[in-house]
């Protein structure tokens, strides 16, 4: 397939986080050792660590990791279409006894003591054929069927959701992972909320980001220690 274009500022979000782990160390650094110092991090940085392995892979061995494909994945380890056209995901890997399981519940049962896919190392070499039976398998029920018949048997297995539907996925509001938030303007809405806990401190999710300026009057009497009459006159001159 092309290149897709990522939709919005993934690697920019991702910097941030990055850069506050960083600001938390050097902060450490200097109340262990008195030690003050700059710390640099860019957008270039972060996205070649956030592909570690694969970068790792290509130093090492000089080649590209090569991009998913389903037709010669592992048929335990893959992605399927199921009969409402949706997705899910699924990873019995390393095997320990659930190729005969998987095949039960897939109706596919002859396929659990043939020969020719009895072992791991056999289902890889016949990753075709054996994808293009399970594909045909998954589209005998819906998503939401196939997650609830593999959790029963402990089988690893995960929904592809869409944007709206996680959005709506228990869990989130359950962790606290979308909260309520005020806004000044908008009124009452949903947000994404923090998504780490802390067992003795509580997250503010109703802090606004200032607007630009608002602040200004605040930095320069708390901070620089000018006086009412020097912001009137940086008002008048339009410093500020």
């Amino acid at each position: 397939m092309p290149p897709v274009l990522a939709q919005f500022g993934l690697i920019d979000q991702a910097t941030a986080v990055m850069a506050s782990y960083q600001v938390m160390i050097a902060l450490w650094v200097r109340e262990r050792y008195g030690i003050g110092q700059e710390v640099e991090v860019s957008l270039l940085g972060t996205a070649f660590y956030f592909m570690y392995i694969n970068n790792l892979t290509a130093l090492i061995t000089g080649r590209e990791v090569p991009r998913h494909e389903q037709a010669t994945a592992d048929a335990m380890r893959n992605y399927y279409q199921c009969k409402d056209g949706k997705w899910v995901v699924h990873t019995q890997v390393p095997d320990q006894g659930k190729w005969k399981v998987v095949c039960e519940l897939l109706e596919v049962s002859e396929l659990a003591e043939d020969p020719r896919y009895n072992t791991q190392d056999k289902r890889l070499d016949r990753s075709e054929e054996l994808v293009t039976i399970f594909k045909k398998a998954f589209l005998k029920r819906t998503r939401d069927e196939w997650v609830e018949l593999f959790a029963e048997k402990d089988l690893i297995m995960s929904p592809v959701f869409s944007t709206m539907e996680a959005i709506h996925d228990p869990q989130m509001t359950a962790n606290g992972y979308m909260v309520d938030y005020e806004h000044p303007e908008l009124g009452r809405m949903k947000i994404p909320g923090f998504p780490v806990r802390f067992s003795q401190t509580s997250i503010n999710n109703n802090l606004l980001a200032p607007r630009l300026g608002e602040h200004t009057e605040n930095v320069l009497k708390e901070i620089a220690g000018y006086g009412d009459e020097e912001l009137a006159q940086f008002r008048k001159e339009k410093i500020i």
